[in-house]
């Protein structure tokens, strides 16, 4: 059976209403398991065989090549002046909107993640929102809620670690739909 014209202009018609929603995919969306929120840094750290199904880490070269060199550039740039070649791995968080969201990990600093918002593998901000390996006394601590709201704890502890850590900021920032982190709040704590 032929369609009429007056099908072919429907099922086109609902072909241009649902291009929007594929442009507003982030690249690369769905070819990763998602990490969902809320998530912290210490999830995360003492993740073990068990909780592994729902923080799925990929390893940088099991990522897809362009993003691949789109981060290898970013991570030339070694913005945090953490010693080591790059990131050695991601997860990928829930995209907001059109905006790829991931948690980077380094194994140079055991315990050094950063929060990094891509579009289109192009970066757009980045922040430091974990960090307190052995030998370090800076401990930096994060949450990051379902609304996309990141609290820090900044403070300082023993090189060993072996003293409660002794806080001294909190911060607290909101991921905007463009894809920066802007700062809500900043608390001295005493």
């Amino acid at each position: 059976m032929k369609p009429t014209a007056s099908l072919t202009a429907i099922i086109l018609a609902g072909f241009l209403l649902c291009l929007p929603a594929f442009a507003a995919e982030p690249q690369n969306a769905g070819q990763y398991k998602i990490t969902q929120l809320p998530i912290s840094d210490f999830e995360t750290y003492n993740c073990d065989a068990e909780c592994e199904a729902n923080y799925t880490f990929y390893e940088f070269e099991q990522l897809d090549p362009q993003l691949q060199k789109a981060l290898a550039e970013q991570n030339k740039q070694n913005a945090f002046g953490l010693d080591g070649d790059g990131d050695t791995g991601y997860y990928f968080l829930p995209p907001k909107g059109d905006i790829q969201v991931m948690l980077a990990t380094r194994d140079i600093v055991v315990n050094s993640g950063r929060l990094v918002t891509m579009k289109n593998n192009q970066l757009i901000d980045q922040m430091l929102i974990s960090f307190g390996g052995p030998d370090d006394e800076l401990v930096i601590q994060f949450e990051l809620d379902k609304n996309y709201q990141l609290t820090l704890k900044r403070g300082i502890s023993d090189t060993d670690h072996e003293k409660p850590v002794v806080w001294h900021e909190l911060w607290v920032y909101q991921l905007g739909d463009d894809g920066k982190l802007s700062e809500v709040k900043k608390t001295l704590i005493k």
